[in-house]
């Protein structure tokens, strides 16, 4: 695993404020848990369950009253005798600058983000090797992201949020031609537009493009043959809307539902269709303790007949799949002689997803259980 983001973790951490008087944020957490299926493997595999630990920081230190600083890192470590390859990393450490009041807010912020995954084939049940080329930095990557935002308040019931973003993601690189290289740039412009119907009633309506330009990748025609000489882009169009309401003191609602639709600059042999409907409460019902319950459901599809398997364009795998996802969590507060800002966490996770080819067939169940701190 590739601990490079480590040192600027550090920094991070070690950087003191300017004369602002503000005081540094500090979230520490600690997790225990089991996963029945860290690979997501199907039934065609047999699956052991492993333990895991999870370590979660995130971390704001404000410079000046409009700059901050923000990093946020997880660390996942499984049980290697019985999940070898399912230790995750990532690490984000992001500059933050913000003005105006929250009506009309407006800001900016340059985020760095590395994520550390080992790469398992759900057709083989064990990393890869193509060519005599190692897999398992497969889908590690760098990016770089820019983001600015501004806020418009049109009325006592009504804001605006327009948002403008570049993104640049770094794949690792792989020196065999066959090898699908992933590494992309993006530009990324959304609009947010929330209606306050009522003090407990309130909706929203995203509307975003995305133009993503591969830098090293071509198009495939209708079979799914590569086309020489040609770089591939995608067109992403995304609509989502999203409702809450806030039934009492100590129990609210929440509804979402989404669509994207992909288009590529070629054959049309990467168009996919994306819809998703979601829905959850929170629920007070301890002084210090909340829980909470999701469910969401996904559906993506490519719009194109079912296609050979080409290379190692690893995405195109599979041509459906369904997917429902129950969540349950509890943070209770706890007592102050334990510490003033410390919580335990309870958590539960279920995964069902259905595909058109059974390798992508699975269940999955997490468990994880811990304490959260903050200073």
């Amino acid at each position: 695993m590739n601990k490079r983001y480590k040192p600027l973790l550090l920094s991070a951490l070690i950087l003191a404020p300017t004369t602002y008087a503000a005081s540094p944020e500090l979230s520490l957490s600690a997790l225990a848990g089991i996963d029945s299926n860290p690979y997501r493997l199907s039934e065609l595999f047999i699956i052991d369950e492993a333990a895991f630990m999870k370590y979660k920081l995130k971390a704001k230190i404000p410079l000046t009253k409009n700059f901050s600083i923000k990093a946020k890192g997880m660390f996942q470590d499984f049980d290697d005798s019985a999940a070898e390859w399912g230790d995750n990393h990532n690490f984000d450490l992001r500059l933050d600058y913000r003005t105006g009041k929250a009506a009309n807010r407006g800001g900016m912020h340059l985020t760095y983000r590395q994520v550390d995954k080992t790469y398992v084939s759900r057709t083989k049940a064990v990393t890869r090797t193509y060519y005599g080329f190692p897999l398992d930095d497969r889908h590690d990557y760098k990016q770089t992201n820019f983001n600015a935002y501004k806020n418009f308040k049109i009325s006592k019931s009504f804001k605006n949020k327009i948002e403008a973003n570049y993104r640049l993601r770094d794949y690792s690189d792989f020196e065999h031609p066959k090898i699908t290289d992933y590494d992309y740039q993006s530009i990324i412009i959304a609009d947010t537009l929330t209606h306050k119907i009522s003090r407990k009633h309130k909706q929203a309506l995203r509307l975003s493009y995305e133009d993503r330009q591969f830098i090293n990748r071509m198009q495939k025609d209708s079979e799914g043959d590569n086309i020489d000489n040609t770089d591939l882009a995608y067109q992403y169009l995304e609509a989502g809307y999203q409702y809450s309401y806030k039934q009492s003191k100590k129990l609210s609602h929440k509804f979402f539902a989404e669509v994207t639709s992909r288009t590529d600059n070629g054959s049309g042999y990467y168009d996919t269709f994306t819809s998703e409907i979601g829905l959850g409460s929170d629920y007070q019902w301890q002084k210090k303790s909340s829980f909470s319950l999701d469910y969401s459901y996904r559906d993506f599809e490519y719009l194109r007949e079912p296609e050979r398997i080409i290379g190692l364009d690893l995405e195109e795998d599979y041509t459906s799949e369904r997917k429902h996802t129950l969540k349950l969590a509890n943070v209770t507060h706890l007592p102050k002689w334990v510490n003033d800002k410390t919580y335990f966490e309870v958590e539960y996770k279920y995964v069902n997803a259905d595909s058109n080819k059974q390798e992508y067939q699975y269940d999955r169940h997490i468990f994880q259980t811990g304490i959260r701190m903050d200073f």
